[in-house]
């Protein structure tokens, strides 16, 4: 499980399951379930490094795992197969 990738993929689904990257950022820190450290909420390009960590995982989601569909500059919705991943996951918890 990854838990960078989890968390983003509730972020989107809270809101609404289509946002814009900076929405999930924002969003992002109510899932993530480790606590955001020191240098992971540094600035840096006006932005908390996490902040890129979260955008390159939206890429790696996106290109790779087919599990956010891409709808136009910086805007992601969750795919079947990205609802069915947060879907599995909450099972295991229980």
């Amino acid at each position: 499980m990854n838990t960078w990738e989890i968390a983003i993929l509730k972020s989107i689904k809270s809101l609404g399951e289509e946002a814009q990257s900076l929405q999930i950022c924002e969003r992002f820190s109510n899932y993530f379930e480790e606590q955001l450290t020191e240098k992971l909420l540094r600035i840096t390009y006006k932005k908390p490094t996490y902040y890129h960590h979260v955008r390159k995982r939206i890429s790696i989601l996106w290109h790779k795992k087919g599990e956010l569909k891409w709808i136009s500059r910086g805007r992601y919705s969750l795919t079947k197969k990205g609802t069915e991943r947060i879907e599995t996951e909450k099972r295991k918890r229980l």
